[in-house]
């Protein structure tokens, strides 16, 4: 699958210029009168077209990778609080489960670490390889994750190998970012058992029919059947309420 800009598959350029030049030093090196600097620069000559295969090598998986497209679904919840909004987004472990394949095809992997820190923030380094040498690297600046009581040790550890691969993994790759696959089931998603009874906790304290009147606007006749859209706008009504009394 592609999207956007059609991208088709790239493979590196052949390395014929590259045997020539062997067969040239071979030569040269079996002659008694050849001239040392003509070596040193043949040899360097070598070196700077090998590190251009490489990073040809390097571009064309990249460009094979990213040409899929790769589409990831947001299993993943960040609440900010009781009545408040909330934020979808792509864990890592399914954007690591949709890249391994392709990555590990075209000869790619990618190393994260935090060498350094400043200014109270962690350097994040990702470093994406290829089979053949070439490496590239992009660094994030990112404030150590000590969300959940975490440690220095289990926030430095959260940043680097969580959010921090997570990021550096999206920016590589072009990861494509959905909202939850309903194929097959197009009903509106509703509400837990842990939401419903939240809102049956405020209506009573609310109380004067106020549970009546929140059924009848949601179109339910009982909490369970909320749908997620109705509880997040509800919710933001009631807590008004309440908190008005």
């Amino acid at each position: 699958m592609t999207t956007g800009t059609e991208l088709t598959r790239q493979e590196p350029s052949a390395v014929q210029p590259q045997a020539d030049l062997m067969a040239v030093i071979a030569r040269a090196a079996s002659d008694s009168t050849v001239d040392v600097d003509k070596m040193e620069r043949l040899f360097a000559l070598k070196e700077r077209m090998d590190a251009q295969a490489r990073a040809t090598a390097y571009a064309a998986a990249l460009c094979n990778v990213q040409a899929l497209g790769i589409r990831v679904t947001q299993h993943g919840t960040i609440s900010y609080g009781q009545g408040k909004a909330t934020t979808k987004f792509a864990k890592l472990e399914d954007i690591d489960d949709a890249l391994c394949g392709p990555m590990a095809k075209e000869g790619l992997s990618l190393t994260v670490s935090a060498p350094v820190m400043a200014g109270g923030l962690l350097m994040v380094t990702g470093t994406l390889r290829h089979r053949d040498g070439h490496k590239e690297e992009v660094i994030l600046p990112l404030p150590p994750d000590k969300s959940g009581g975490k440690n220095e040790v289990q926030a430095m550890a959260s940043t680097i190998l969580g959010y921090g691969r997570r990021l550096m993994l999206k920016s590589f790759f072009r990861v494509i970012e959905v909202g939850e696959d309903r194929d097959g089931d197009m009903a509106p998603k509703t509400i837990t058992q842990k939401q419903a009874d939240e809102l049956n906790d405020i209506l009573d304290e609310i109380g004067s029919g106020e549970k009546a009147r929140f059924l009848r606007w949601a179109g339910v006749d009982k909490l369970a059947d909320v749908t997620a859209a109705k509880f997040e706008t509800g919710m933001k009504v009631l807590l008004g309420k309440r908190g008005g009394k």
